[in-house]
């Protein structure tokens, strides 16, 4: 972690040199996609979508972390 205030408090590190895998980080990105679309009227949470509507694909994506 590093400060990035400016205020000059130091960093602090744990684990810093091990990688780990970021799974499933980007779809936070798709959701925000998503909920843009149905906020700004370009679809609705009823739109069909793989054979099931976005409103049920963005649970599975998101609370049941499916990858389909």
């Amino acid at each position: 972690v590093t400060d990035l205030s400016g205020k000059n408090r130091g960093n602090v590190n744990y684990n810093g040199d091990t990688q780990f895998t970021s799974a499933s980080t980007y779809k936070i990105y798709v959701a925000y996609a998503m909920i843009h679309d149905v906020e700004t009227g370009r679809r609705n949470w009823s739109s069909p979508i793989n054979g099931t509507t976005w409103e049920t694909c963005l649970a599975r994506t998101i609370v049941n972390s499916d990858n389909d």
